[in-house]
């Protein structure tokens, strides 16, 4: 009778020492990922602090291989506007922000490895303008305007 007491009793030690030791390397893992987001795969080179709506333009960075296949997704705070996806490791990327994205301040890029997603890079928040400003759009309609009224204002009267 003892001895399944103590057979027990040593098959639960064992247990716990097994999950013990698999908490250790769930451990390790979480350090060495939180070493791999403190030392990013790839680092973007220098970024505008602004960016013009359906023009285009350019993103460079450095890191990474040739065999990491990413993804740029554009965010507007944490909202996804639209994804770059399977972009091969060249070091650039050119592209143009889309009309959808309404212009404002607090969007940035996270980078992703298609294979990994645990490797995560984000840019700095930049802001998204428009491609021509609304007064340049509203331009020719106030001239239109002011011709309409100069031209009532300066025609002569015809009733002397």
């Amino acid at each position: 009778m003892v001895r399944p007491a103590f057979a027990i009793l040593i098959s639960f030690i064992f247990s716990l020492i097994n999950s013990l030791q698999a908490q250790e390397v769930s451990t390790e893992r979480l350090a060495r990922n939180d070493k791999a987001v403190e030392s990013p795969f790839i680092q973007l080179d220098q970024l505008y602090t602004y960016y013009r709506r359906l023009t285009p333009t350019e993103i460079t960075w450095t890191g990474g291989t040739e065999q990491n296949i990413l993804n740029i997704d554009l965010y507007k705070g944490n909202k996804k506007v639209i994804s770059f996806s399977n972009i091969a490791n060249t070091g650039h990327y050119k592209f143009k922000i889309p009309y959808a994205a309404k212009p404002g301040k607090d969007y940035r890029f996270r980078i992703t490895d298609y294979r990994n997603k645990d490797q995560i890079v984000f840019s700095q928040p930049f802001e998204v303008t428009r491609k021509y400003p609304l007064a340049l759009k509203a331009m020719p309609f106030v001239l239109i305007g002011m011709g309409i009224m100069i031209a009532k204002t300066c025609t002569p009267d015809t009733a002397d």
